[in-house]
């Protein structure tokens, strides 16, 4: 029995020693990946009660909120990455729609659409993450140009991240208010 064990050892390594493996591969570029995130968000929310704030305790606080939302994260090399987002806020906003003191209710939503784009550059040899954004909200009174710039850094644990940023809103009331 133990004959048979070394005769079939011996065959399976004779054997494999023939075999041949992978030959290399001359065109075999190194290549740094890009990496892609998606998200595709929902947010929904809903509120009921009595006793409206707005119109000093008479009417209802009922409000619907549906927000749907798509992030995009893309990363070019090593050292740039660029993020979108876009979505819309459906809202239905408590006791506006008939502020009388008597009666409130629902007001008619109102939807909010917006999107974003920032670019980040890393330079990684002074641990520094430097970005810039723009973007776009409009609802049904105002349109609104957001204008992002900030530095990152983190601490050399890697457990703290500060941030310096600097936005201005360019806001357009559009019915003269």
């Amino acid at each position: 029995m133990q004959i048979r064990k070394y005769i079939l050892t011996f065959i399976i390594s004779a054997f494999s020693f023939f075999l041949k493996g992978q030959k290399t591969d001359s065109v075999f570029k190194k290549q740094v990946i890009h990496k892609t995130d998606i998200e595709i968000l929902y947010s929904h929310y809903a509120q009921n009660g009595n006793h409206s704030a707005v119109t000093g305790g008479e009417g209802t606080e009922k409000l619907t909120v549906y927000a749907p939302a798509v992030k995009l994260l893309r990363s070019f090399g090593e050292r740039h990455i660029l993020a979108i987002s876009a979505g819309a806020d459906v809202i239905s906003s408590p006791s506006t729609d008939r502020i009388d003191f008597r009666v409130s209710s629902a007001s008619i939503k109102d939807t909010r659409s917006y999107a974003n784009a920032n670019y980040a550059f890393e330079m990684p040899s002074i641990d520094l993450q430097l970005n810039a954004g723009t973007g776009f909200s409009i609802e049904s009174d105002y349109f609104s140009v957001p204008v992002r710039l900030g530095l990152n850094t983190e601490s050399k644990n890697k457990m703290q991240t500060y941030s310096l940023d600097y936005e201005l809103y360019y806001d357009d009331l559009r019915w003269g208010v």
